[in-house]
């Protein structure tokens, strides 16, 4: 699904963020990404998305047997990769139920599909909804504006399983949301998981991730990946922390 090999990324500014990055996600796999602040991991998870103040220098990302250099960040999202971020654009003015019938139909055009009427869009929206546990004023909203940060991350959740992408890569979702929302998120990943869907998970906050079902734990540091393993790693880390020898 996703294959990694030896990338060097810098800002526009020309500050090195990832020094030689190595990671493979097998399609059908959740992976966690963890290290302390400023190791790299939101920087991994917007250079995969195609942010464009993040410039590959060497290496390369492989999606589904192409390379992804070159894509522009609407084509790597037409293709199939889905990011959230911590802090989301706020769109004023942007009705949500607008906005997310816009960016499915986008999909089933870059499919050759036909538009989604807005009868079965309502249908759609409003399942996608109750599996939130939202009601339909959500959509009523404009995106992003006056949202909590727990709202903003559901948001972007509402936005994935209407799509429904290929690769998923959430920065810090569980941030922000309280107990009850944040196992309804994890549920969601659970029932979306499939041999056609990977996912990689990043989070500062373990206790959320112990027991899950991850296949494997990766660890984040100065710009790279140092260690990986199943989910006795997450233990470890969370038990001796990072620095731990």
């Amino acid at each position: 699904m996703l294959s990694i090999s030896d990338l060097y990324v810098e800002t526009s500014s020309k500050k090195p963020i990832l020094q030689g990055v190595n990671l493979v996600i097998p399609a059908g796999e959740i992976h966690l990404l963890v290290g302390k602040n400023g190791s790299g991991k939101s920087s991994l998870i917007r250079t995969i998305a195609g942010l464009g103040e993040y410039i590959i220098q060497d290496g390369h990302i492989i999606f589904n047997d192409r390379e992804l250099n070159k894509f522009s960040i609407q084509s790597r999202s037409l293709n199939g990769i889905f990011a959230t971020f911590q802090d989301p654009v706020d769109l004023e003015g942007v009705n949500l139920a607008v906005f997310l019938r816009t960016v499915l139909n986008a999909h089933r055009k870059n499919r050759g599909e036909n538009e989604m009427s807005g009868k079965d869009f309502l249908v759609l929206i409003k399942h996608c909804l109750s599996r939130l546990d939202l009601n339909i004023d959500f959509i009523k909203r404009s995106v992003g504006q006056g949202m909590s940060g727990g709202e903003k991350k559901l948001c972007q959740i509402l936005e994935l399983l209407i799509i429904q992408p290929k690769l998923c890569l959430l920065d810090e979702i569980d941030s922000g949301l309280d107990v009850d929302k944040l196992k309804v998120v994890q549920d969601i990943i659970i029932k979306e998981r499939s041999k056609d869907r990977s996912w990689l998970i990043v989070t500062h906050h373990f206790d959320n991730w112990v027991g899950f079902p991850i296949d494997q734990v990766n660890h984040m540091d100065s710009g790279k990946i140092v260690e990986s393993g199943s989910s006795k790693l997450l233990k470890k880390l969370q038990k001796l922390g990072f620095e731990h020898d």
